[in-house]
């Protein structure tokens, strides 16, 4: 157990920082949702107690637990480093970035200001994810990796990465 968990940290260290800490709260919020929808002491928006029977009853319970396996599929994809888990993070930052286009609560914001705020999340989403050669090549090198050698869970960063790779960001490349 103790070995599989130093197996996991390593690789987490190895993960660009960003994709790291997106995984760390996938993987926290997605087992929170999980038990918390089995829960007692859910409350009505218009105030008072909800039974856990009132919640699965009307179908809340059960997207609360999907929510929770899809956040957790989606923090052990960035993990493993599945090239189509970026895609699907892509569709839901724009789908969370245009979100305010329908919601009542953003009516009062020009169109053009709340197009400028969705355009700039966008940009900076797609540049981070399919432009950022760190990030390019932990998706894509984890899984040629990953095809060549089954039975070993980590990525060997020398044959992963290229030769001037470094994880930890604040220090700079040594000079070979």
């Amino acid at each position: 157990m103790k070995t599989r968990v130093n197996q996991i940290w390593r690789r987490l260290r190895c993960m660009p920082a960003i994709l790291k800490n997106l995984t760390i709260f996938l993987w926290v919020g997605g087992a929170f949702l999980l038990v918390a929808s089995f829960t007692p002491g859910w409350e009505r928006i218009e105030g008072g107690d909800l039974s856990l029977a009132e919640l699965w009853s009307d179908g809340t319970g059960i997207s609360i637990v999907l929510a929770g396996l899809g956040m957790l599929l989606l923090g052990t994809g960035i993990y493993k480093g599945w090239s189509w888990v970026r895609h699907i993070l892509m569709l839901g930052i724009v789908l969370v970035a245009t979100s305010g286009f329908v919601d009542p609560d953003y009516r009062d914001l020009h169109v053009f200001i709340l197009a400028g705020i969705t355009l700039v999340i966008v940009v900076v989403a797609v540049r981070y994810l399919y432009f950022r050669e760190r990030v390019v090549t932990y998706f894509t090198g984890l899984r040629q990796q990953n095809k060549a050698s089954h039975h070993n869970p980590l990525p060997a960063v020398s044959r992963t990465f290229p030769r001037n790779y470094n994880p930890q960001p604040e220090s700079k490349p040594r000079s070979r």
